[in-house]
């Protein structure tokens, strides 16, 4: 799992011509079904080579949109405070 994990250090180059994969919709459910039989039978280096060639390349060079980070449970208590102090 370690190795084929390190196969994601490969999103941190442009090994993509494109930021989103040009696949139609055949084409991704023929992957999702390839990846899940890679998860099956523990070929986990060629799962997350099918998550890669299926999913946004955010680390692209190109890519330019915003991150959507999702707030703690915590930081929601200090919003509520500082709301109520000002």
């Amino acid at each position: 799992m370690l190795v084929a994990s390190l196969g994601f250090a490969r999103l941190n180059r442009d090994i993509r011509e494109n930021i989103t994969p040009r696949l139609e919709i055949r084409e991704y459910e023929q992957l999702a079904s390839d990846v899940e039989a890679a998860l099956q039978e523990s070929d986990y280096a060629s799962a997350v080579d099918g998550l890669i060639q299926g999913a946004v390349h955010y680390s692209h060079s190109g890519y330019l949109n915003q991150q959507l980070n999702f707030p703690l449970a915590s930081s929601s208590v200090g919003a509520l405070w500082a709301s109520l102090l000002n």
